[in-house]
């Protein structure tokens, strides 16, 4: 399990993405790759079946990587893109 926890961002995703997808542009596609895991690793295996499984070809939220952290992030010189709801600008009106 802690060859895939994230821990340092962004390096740990990259890492994640490499590790199930193999590249970017496979991530970006959907593309999982094959790969064998422990069944002692439930998370993990449970994160793969999740992004390996054809459940809609509208819905792509499962291959999403959530980053919860307590610590500033710097974001001026590290964010290539935000993508959001159009209803999420109404909570600033």
């Amino acid at each position: 399990m802690n060859d895939y926890q994230i821990e340092k961002f962004p390096d740990d995703v990259f890492s994640l993405i490499e590790c199930f997808f193999g590249d970017n542009h496979n991530y970006y596609m959907g593309k999982v790759k094959k790969i064998d895991i422990s069944d002692a690793e439930h998370e993990v295996k449970s994160y793969y079946e999740l992004v390996k499984t054809i459940v809609s070809k509208c819905d792509d939220r499962k291959y999403t990587i959530e980053i919860q952290t307590d610590e500033d992030i710097e974001i001026l010189d590290n964010v290539i893109a935000v993508i959001f709801a159009q209803g999420a600008l109404d909570v600033w009106d």
